[in-house]
Protein backbone atom coordinates (compact mmCIF):
# COMPACT_ATOMS: atom_id res chain seq x y z
CA UNK A 1 0.00 0.00 0.00
CA UNK A 2 1.23 3.49 -0.88
CA UNK A 3 -0.79 6.54 0.19
CA UNK A 4 0.37 10.04 -0.80
CA UNK A 5 -2.56 12.41 -0.23
CA UNK A 6 -2.27 16.19 -0.77
CA UNK A 7 1.47 16.01 -1.40
CA UNK A 8 2.62 18.59 -3.92
CA UNK A 9 5.09 16.77 -6.14
CA UNK A 10 5.23 17.31 -9.88
CA UNK A 11 6.59 14.00 -11.12
CA UNK A 12 6.06 10.45 -9.96
CA UNK A 13 9.12 8.15 -10.04
CA UNK A 14 9.12 5.41 -12.66
CA UNK A 15 10.87 3.20 -10.08
CA UNK A 16 7.37 2.34 -8.90
CA UNK A 17 7.70 -0.59 -11.29
CA UNK A 18 9.71 -2.39 -8.60
CA UNK A 19 6.67 -2.53 -6.29
CA UNK A 20 5.20 -5.51 -8.08
CA UNK A 21 3.02 -6.69 -5.19
CA UNK A 22 1.40 -3.33 -4.41
CA UNK A 23 -2.38 -3.50 -4.28
CA UNK A 24 -3.35 0.03 -3.21
CA UNK A 25 -2.07 3.30 -4.66
CA UNK A 26 -3.66 6.56 -3.57
CA UNK A 27 -2.46 9.90 -4.95
CA UNK A 28 -5.58 11.94 -4.22
CA UNK A 29 -5.34 15.72 -4.04
CA UNK A 30 -1.91 16.10 -5.65
CA UNK A 31 -2.69 19.27 -7.55
CA UNK A 32 0.75 19.63 -9.19
CA UNK A 33 1.24 16.20 -10.66
CA UNK A 34 0.79 16.26 -14.44
CA UNK A 35 1.59 12.71 -15.48
CA UNK A 36 1.74 9.17 -14.19
CA UNK A 37 4.59 7.03 -15.46
CA UNK A 38 3.65 4.28 -17.90
CA UNK A 39 5.35 1.92 -15.46
CA UNK A 40 2.22 2.09 -13.29
CA UNK A 41 0.55 -0.18 -15.83
CA UNK A 42 2.95 -3.02 -15.02
CA UNK A 43 1.58 -3.35 -11.47
CA UNK A 44 -0.42 -6.49 -12.14
CA UNK A 45 -1.50 -6.86 -8.49
CA UNK A 46 -2.89 -3.33 -8.16
CA UNK A 47 -6.54 -3.40 -7.08
CA UNK A 48 -7.19 0.24 -6.10
CA UNK A 49 -5.94 3.38 -7.85
CA UNK A 50 -7.06 6.86 -6.79
CA UNK A 51 -6.02 10.00 -8.65
CA UNK A 52 -9.08 12.06 -7.76
CA UNK A 53 -8.31 15.69 -7.02
CA UNK A 54 -5.24 15.62 -9.27
CA UNK A 55 -6.62 18.59 -11.19
CA UNK A 56 -3.55 19.04 -13.40
CA UNK A 57 -3.18 15.43 -14.45
CA UNK A 58 -3.07 15.73 -18.23
CA UNK A 59 -4.14 12.18 -19.01
CA UNK A 60 -4.23 8.64 -17.72
CA UNK A 61 -1.58 6.19 -18.92
CA UNK A 62 -2.63 4.80 -22.31
CA UNK A 63 -2.03 1.21 -21.23
CA UNK A 64 -4.17 1.47 -18.11
CA UNK A 65 -6.28 -1.49 -19.27
CA UNK A 66 -3.25 -3.70 -18.54
CA UNK A 67 -4.06 -3.32 -14.84
CA UNK A 68 -5.97 -6.58 -14.98
CA UNK A 69 -6.58 -6.81 -11.21
CA UNK A 70 -7.91 -3.26 -10.78
CA UNK A 71 -11.27 -3.18 -8.98
CA UNK A 72 -11.51 0.48 -7.89
CA UNK A 73 -10.58 3.58 -9.90
CA UNK A 74 -11.01 7.25 -8.91
CA UNK A 75 -10.24 9.70 -11.73
CA UNK A 76 -9.64 13.42 -12.08
CA UNK A 77 -8.04 14.42 -15.37
CA UNK A 78 -7.72 17.35 -17.78
CA UNK A 79 -8.23 15.24 -20.90
CA UNK A 80 -11.25 15.81 -23.13
CA UNK A 81 -11.91 12.15 -23.90
CA UNK A 82 -10.77 8.67 -22.98
CA UNK A 83 -8.77 6.78 -25.60
CA UNK A 84 -9.97 3.46 -26.98
CA UNK A 85 -8.73 0.30 -25.27
CA UNK A 86 -8.41 2.20 -21.99
CA UNK A 87 -10.73 2.61 -19.01
CA UNK A 88 -13.69 1.18 -20.88
CA UNK A 89 -11.88 -2.15 -21.34
CA UNK A 90 -11.14 -2.83 -17.67
CA UNK A 91 -13.14 -6.01 -17.26
CA UNK A 92 -12.43 -6.43 -13.54
CA UNK A 93 -13.42 -2.87 -12.57
CA UNK A 94 -16.23 -2.71 -10.02
CA UNK A 95 -16.12 0.91 -8.86
CA UNK A 96 -15.48 3.90 -11.12
CA UNK A 97 -15.52 7.55 -10.03
CA UNK A 98 -15.06 10.34 -12.59
CA UNK A 99 -15.02 13.70 -10.79
CA UNK A 100 -13.79 17.25 -11.39
CA UNK A 101 -13.00 16.56 -15.05
CA UNK A 102 -13.82 19.99 -16.41
CA UNK A 103 -12.67 19.29 -19.98
CA UNK A 104 -14.19 15.86 -20.41
CA UNK A 105 -16.85 15.71 -23.14
CA UNK A 106 -17.74 12.01 -23.20
CA UNK A 107 -17.50 8.74 -21.31
CA UNK A 108 -15.32 5.88 -22.58
CA UNK A 109 -16.73 4.66 -25.91
CA UNK A 110 -16.02 1.01 -25.11
CA UNK A 111 -18.00 0.83 -21.85
CA UNK A 112 -19.67 -2.39 -22.97
CA UNK A 113 -16.63 -4.23 -21.59
CA UNK A 114 -17.25 -3.01 -18.04
CA UNK A 115 -19.27 -6.08 -17.20
CA UNK A 116 -18.22 -6.21 -13.54
CA UNK A 117 -18.92 -2.52 -12.80
CA UNK A 118 -21.48 -2.09 -10.01
CA UNK A 119 -20.89 1.53 -8.89
CA UNK A 120 -20.48 4.55 -11.16
CA UNK A 121 -20.03 8.10 -9.86
CA UNK A 122 -19.90 11.09 -12.20
CA UNK A 123 -19.51 14.51 -10.63
CA UNK A 124 -18.65 18.10 -11.44
CA UNK A 125 -17.94 17.60 -15.14
CA UNK A 126 -19.09 20.81 -16.81
CA UNK A 127 -18.57 19.79 -20.44
CA UNK A 128 -19.65 16.17 -20.18
CA UNK A 129 -22.45 15.05 -22.46
CA UNK A 130 -23.57 11.64 -21.25
CA UNK A 131 -25.27 10.96 -24.57
CA UNK A 132 -22.17 11.88 -26.60
CA UNK A 133 -21.16 8.65 -28.32
CA UNK A 134 -22.70 5.64 -30.01
CA UNK A 135 -23.42 3.78 -26.78
CA UNK A 136 -26.91 2.49 -27.56
CA UNK A 137 -27.85 0.10 -24.76
CA UNK A 138 -24.77 -1.10 -22.92
CA UNK A 139 -25.28 -4.41 -21.05
CA UNK A 140 -24.19 -3.09 -17.66
CA UNK A 141 -24.71 -4.65 -14.23
CA UNK A 142 -24.75 -1.34 -12.37
CA UNK A 143 -26.22 -1.35 -8.87
CA UNK A 144 -25.56 2.28 -7.92
CA UNK A 145 -25.31 5.39 -10.09
CA UNK A 146 -24.65 8.93 -8.88
CA UNK A 147 -24.68 11.84 -11.31
CA UNK A 148 -23.93 15.23 -9.80
CA UNK A 149 -23.25 18.67 -11.24
CA UNK A 150 -23.38 17.66 -14.89
CA UNK A 151 -25.07 20.77 -16.37
CA UNK A 152 -25.22 19.43 -19.94
CA UNK A 153 -27.47 16.57 -18.93
CA UNK A 154 -31.06 17.40 -19.89
CA UNK A 155 -32.27 13.79 -19.79
CA UNK A 156 -31.01 10.47 -18.50
CA UNK A 157 -28.86 8.76 -21.13
CA UNK A 158 -30.45 5.95 -23.12
CA UNK A 159 -27.57 3.57 -22.36
CA UNK A 160 -28.70 3.40 -18.74
CA UNK A 161 -31.49 1.06 -19.84
CA UNK A 162 -28.83 -1.63 -20.04
CA UNK A 163 -28.95 -1.74 -16.21
CA UNK A 164 -32.75 -2.07 -16.01
CA UNK A 165 -32.55 -5.38 -14.12
CA UNK A 166 -29.74 -4.52 -11.70
CA UNK A 167 -29.80 -0.82 -10.73
CA UNK A 168 -30.87 -0.36 -7.11
CA UNK A 169 -29.85 3.20 -6.26
CA UNK A 170 -30.06 6.26 -8.53
CA UNK A 171 -28.89 9.64 -7.23
CA UNK A 172 -29.10 12.83 -9.28
CA UNK A 173 -27.71 15.91 -7.58
CA UNK A 174 -27.21 19.45 -8.81
CA UNK A 175 -28.16 18.83 -12.45
CA UNK A 176 -29.54 22.25 -13.21
CA UNK A 177 -30.90 21.51 -16.70
CA UNK A 178 -32.59 18.16 -16.11
CA UNK A 179 -36.31 18.75 -16.68
CA UNK A 180 -37.83 15.26 -16.68
CA UNK A 181 -37.16 11.62 -15.98
CA UNK A 182 -37.95 9.07 -18.72
CA UNK A 183 -40.95 6.78 -18.61
CA UNK A 184 -38.67 3.77 -19.14
CA UNK A 185 -37.36 4.28 -15.61
CA UNK A 186 -40.51 2.56 -14.35
CA UNK A 187 -39.27 -0.69 -15.95
CA UNK A 188 -36.25 -0.87 -13.62
CA UNK A 189 -37.29 -3.88 -11.60
CA UNK A 190 -34.54 -3.67 -8.96
CA UNK A 191 -34.62 0.10 -8.35
CA UNK A 192 -35.34 0.86 -4.70
CA UNK A 193 -33.93 4.34 -3.98
CA UNK A 194 -34.32 7.49 -6.09
CA UNK A 195 -32.49 10.49 -4.59
CA UNK A 196 -33.09 13.87 -6.28
CA UNK A 197 -31.43 17.06 -5.07
CA UNK A 198 -31.00 20.57 -6.46
CA UNK A 199 -32.62 19.98 -9.85
CA UNK A 200 -34.55 23.24 -10.25
CA UNK A 201 -36.07 22.45 -13.68
CA UNK A 202 -37.35 19.00 -12.80
CA UNK A 203 -41.14 19.24 -12.87
CA UNK A 204 -42.49 15.70 -12.64
CA UNK A 205 -41.78 12.03 -12.10
CA UNK A 206 -43.02 9.13 -14.21
CA UNK A 207 -46.19 7.44 -12.99
CA UNK A 208 -45.93 4.14 -11.23
CA UNK A 209 -42.90 4.85 -9.06
CA UNK A 210 -44.76 4.35 -5.79
CA UNK A 211 -42.70 1.26 -4.96
CA UNK A 212 -39.56 3.36 -4.52
CA UNK A 213 -38.09 5.21 -1.61
CA UNK A 214 -37.93 8.69 -3.15
CA UNK A 215 -35.87 11.47 -1.56
CA UNK A 216 -36.47 14.99 -2.86
CA UNK A 217 -34.52 18.05 -1.80
CA UNK A 218 -34.36 21.53 -3.35
CA UNK A 219 -36.39 20.62 -6.45
CA UNK A 220 -38.95 23.46 -6.21
CA UNK A 221 -41.00 22.64 -9.33
CA UNK A 222 -41.27 18.94 -8.83
CA UNK A 223 -44.80 17.62 -8.65
CA UNK A 224 -44.90 14.61 -6.44
CA UNK A 225 -47.08 12.46 -8.64
CA UNK A 226 -46.06 9.19 -7.06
Amino acid sequence: MLVLIDITFEAFPSSIVSLKHMRYLQLSGNARITKLPDAVCTLQSLEILSVDGCVNLEELPRDISKLISLRWLDITTKQTSFPDNGVGCMKSLRYLSIVDCGNLTSLPRDMRYLGALHTLIIGNCEQLDLANGNYQQIPLRLRSLLIGQVPRMVALPEWLQGAANTLRVLCIWGCENLDALPEWLTSFTSLRILDLRECPKLVSLPEGMHRLKVKIEDCPQLKRGI
